[in-house]
């Protein structure tokens, strides 16, 4: 009685009468989307790779012309030049292999949502990472058992365990039978079970009373379960949050790019430095975080001149990953706040897909760069001769496509 429940809570257990006490424009859900609307609205311009280039191009054209004009007082030769001056390199290289990119992403099960997305990731040089559902699978599991009552062998406690928790919907319930199941441990049969939301479970194993109840502050491990037998603890299940498999490697991987990590979550400081510890490599760790504390962990980096990314999986990211330069988002092909949020949706909760973007990326902005210099190159080369007279507006005409042909080709490379 009088206790607060939040939005989104289920209700396991018995009916409840809830009141409702506050409009749905102050739930914490709410005030996500808005922090995400205001995220989005703040993000800085883009500055096409293209455009960085286009002046520059324009300038040599023209004082290669005024110089053609200059040896030969024609204006043929002014002609010549600008023929075979193509802007080609500057107007196809970057979209053909970006659209190259997100094909080559797509192909993996990663989709860019924007083609300026990889262009921006390949030059990320921070990245946040959220813990739970990201790094990890956000399903518990059992890792080991402390037995106090040795007149009980490991075996028979999981037994027992086993036969009270299948009548559970609790992750860590789930967690105990799915063990016991894997290690084919005697099936027992319990009777009178009754669980409290919150207390723990209790069920009767030939005709001895046992309680399972959660362990707060465990020192060994994420989460504890102890069973108690008269009121007496004989055994207590550590469990720990699975990281993904290959995490630690492409965790380092993405460390040798040059790429500073940092985790934020809002688990307790304790269960993060673990996960941060088997990650290994150097890991800024930030717990217990709102989701605006992850927006402003980004907008931190970006004032100390950080080029950004978020990696999350669920609302609580959706603020972070919306005002980070791009945000990464495993979506598992369902539609959220965060997967609206985000730039680049991973649609399968494979870990390794977040070093292939970046892989991807980098590719993808090298082949671009190499086709906008070779095709700057060969233009400006073609200018030079076309102004001595040694290239005709004709041939120079043809040359130009020619240019434009290699440029595309090379271009194309980006969607293997």
């Amino acid at each position: 009685e009088k206790d607060e429940i939040k939005s989104g809570t289920v209700n396991v257990g018995n009916p409840i009468v809830i009141k409702v006490t506050h409009e749905e424009k102050d739930s914490t859900y709410a005030k996500i989307i808005n922090l995400v609307q205001k995220a989005t609205k703040e993000k800085a311009p883009l500055v096409r790779l293209a455009d960085k280039y286009s002046t520059i191009f324009t300038v040599v054209t023209f004082l290669i012309a005024g110089f053609a004009y200059y040896q030969t007082g024609t204006i043929e030769s002014i002609l010549a030049v600008l023929v075979v001056a193509t802007p080609c390199p500057l107007i196809l290289a970057t979209p053909i292999a970006l659209m190259g990119g997100v094909n080559a992403a797509a192909k993996k099960r990663i989709i860019i949502k924007k083609l300026s997305s990889l262009e921006i990731l390949s030059r990320v040089n921070a990245v946040m990472f959220d813990k739970t559902g990201t790094i990890t699978l956000g399903k518990p599991r059992l890792t080991g058992v402390r037995i106090f009552d040795r007149s009980m062998n490991q075996e028979n406690i999981l037994s027992v365990a086993e036969a009270i928790e299948r009548n559970s919907l609790h992750p860590l319930a789930k967690a105990i039978v799915h063990y016991a199941q894997e290690h084919y441990v005697e099936r027992f049969h319990a009777d009178n079970i009754r669980e409290v939301i919150g207390e723990g479970i209790s069920g009767t194993v030939d005709r001895v009373r046992y309680t399972l109840t959660q362990v707060e502050n465990s020192t060994t491990s994420d989460m504890a379960i102890s069973l108690s037998r008269d009121d007496k603890i004989i055994a207590v299940f550590g469990f720990e949050d699975q990281i993904k498999e290959d995490s630690s490697d492409i965790i380092k991987k993405l460390g040798s790019l040059g790429l500073q990590i940092a985790i934020f979550t809002g688990d307790k400081i304790e269960v993060a430095d673990r996960v941060a510890k088997k990650l290994g490599g150097h890991i800024t760790v930030v717990a217990e975080c709102s989701p605006e504390d992850k927006m402003k962990g980004i907008e931190h980096l970006k004032k100390i001149k950080k080029i950004t990314a978020m990696v999350g999986d669920g609302i609580n990211d959706a603020p972070a990953l919306a005002k980070a330069d791009v945000g990464l988002v495993f979506s598992n092909e369902e539609q959220t706040a965060a997967s609206e949020a985000a730039d680049i949706v991973f649609l399968s909760g494979d870990f390794s897909s977040v070093l292939r973007s970046f892989e991807i990326a980098k590719r993808t902005v090298s082949i671009a760069m190499q086709s906008i210099s070779w095709g700057i190159g060969m233009s400006i080369a073609a200018m030079i001769l076309a102004s001595f007279g040694l290239i005709p507006p004709l041939y120079g005409a043809i040359l130009q496509e020619g240019i434009d042909v290699i440029v595309i080709l090379n271009a194309l490379r980006a969607s293997k």
